[in-house]
């Protein structure tokens, strides 16, 4: 509960990351209940609520940053909370949720106070736990580098998504997963830009390519049935103006979909997301040339912010710690098949836990996105409850590149 005190014996990191987890989620949901656009940033929500933008940018900027000890330093001073609380009610937001940001607040406090002695303590503390080295440098050097690649490669978009859902199969011995793949507010700078979205494929340690599992659309309903013939789009989550779509073959069995030419600028911005199940798609155990659960985002496309979300089963894995690596494309070919030592970049992005698929943080770039992992999980009848969800944020990422994230496959029982 957001105003609970830390668990005895718990540390500070243990503390503060549950801390700030529960914040973020009341202000989330207190963000979602205003009326305020999609997407608002700080100067559509102080306008909104009639505050400063100081204290605007500062909410958003908690909510948006993924590292929670990062996030711990945009919370509001106790004063500026209470305002921004109250200008909240003014706009008509539930009192059970503005009661929940002031638990919230409250527990944050306590952390404070137990571990800290006062604010500036405390963040001095949060801040020694961020990943800083060099990482101002490089935000910098990539949003350059997306607004150039905006212009050569005629296309950008708000957010490339994500979502891998794994869960036991029916045969015990392998997995199931659910896979989500979409751009928020894409845009085209040029009308001829291409633009491609790859549908799932296997590859094993060896780099080996497999496509021979049960596929099916996530959206029967709403899609064709054969990813030959069309992608398995998820329409509700889909904006209308969707441009037609080719079906290209893709390397070794793989099936690409590029979207024809469309208007350019904001009157042209799409919003398209693919559902998948794959059913036994890979081994639930360590064997040879599948010894890691990995799961990795091909950014090829100029975008503001990239988000990979892998959501595990509980019964899965007795120790869940998955790790982040950023891979250079410039030498990968088509598909994204291996990922060698000599191509890994720097990447200060970690993996962060966001708490259970019922629970999954609210994302500023698309906020009906937990209302689409509740649709995706409804679909298989699989429990959100029980899948713990980690998330790695990155801004500007380079392209092309691969963001990857893996976790060692427990032994054979």
């Amino acid at each position: 509960m957001a105003g609970s005190t830390a668990a005895a014996g718990s540390t500070f990191e243990e503390h503060a990351r549950a801390v700030i987890a529960a914040l973020k989620q009341a202000l989330a949901d207190l963000v979602d209940a205003l009326p305020v656009p999609p997407a608002s940033g700080p100067t559509e929500l102080g306008r909104a609520l009639r505050v400063d933008t100081k204290l605007a940018w500062k909410v958003t900027n908690l909510l948006e940053r993924s590292d929670p000890f990062e996030a711990g330093l945009y919370v509001p001073g106790a004063q500026a909370m209470r305002r921004f609380c109250s200008a909240a009610e003014e706009q008509g937001a539930p009192a059970p949720i503005v009661a929940r940001v002031r638990a919230g607040y409250r527990a944050f406090d306590e952390l404070a106070r137990e571990h800290a002695g006062d604010r500036r303590s405390l963040d001095m503390m949060l801040a020694g736990q961020v990943s800083t080295e060099n990482r101002t440098a490089q935000l910098d050097h990539r949003k350059a580098a997306y607004r150039a690649n905006s212009y050569l490669w005629g296309v950008q978009a708000r957010l490339q998504l994500k979502t891998v859902v794994v869960a036991p199969s029916a045969d015990p011995t392998r997995l199931d997963a659910v896979v989500l793949n979409g751009f928020v507010d894409l845009r085209r700078i040029r009308p001829k830009a291409p633009w491609r979205i790859t549908a799932a494929y296997s590859v094993d340690d060896e780099g080996t390519v497999h496509t021979g599992f049960d596929w099916r659309p996530l959206d029967p309903e709403a899609s064709v049935a054969d990813p030959q013939k069309g992608p398995p789009l998820v329409r509700e989550f889909c904006s209308k103006n969707l441009p037609d779509i080719d079906v290209l073959p893709g390397e070794a069995g793989a099936t690409q979909y590029a979207f024809r030419e469309g208007p350019v600028g904001r009157r042209g911005a799409a919003t398209c997301v693919i559902g998948e199940v794959l059913r036994a798609v890979e081994p639930r155990y360590r064997q040879a040339a599948y010894e890691v659960l990995g799961t990795y985002l091909r950014l090829h496309t100029p975008v503001e912010h990239a988000v990979l979300d892998l959501a595990v089963h509980e019964d899965l894995f007795d120790a869940f710690h998955p790790r982040a690596h950023l891979f250079s494309g410039l030498f990968s070919g088509e598909l994204f098949k291996r990922h060698l030592a000599c191509d890994e970049l720097p990447l200060f992005e970690r993996v962060d836990p966001v708490g259970r698929a019922s629970e999954v943080q609210w994302l500023p770039e698309m906020p009906r996105y937990r209302d689409l992992m509740r649709h995706a999980l409804e679909r298989v009848d699989w429990e959100p409850g029980a899948f713990h969800v980690h998330r790695v944020r990155m801004a500007y990422p380079p392209t092309p590149t691969a963001l990857v994230v893996r976790q060692d496959l427990p032994d054979p029982p």
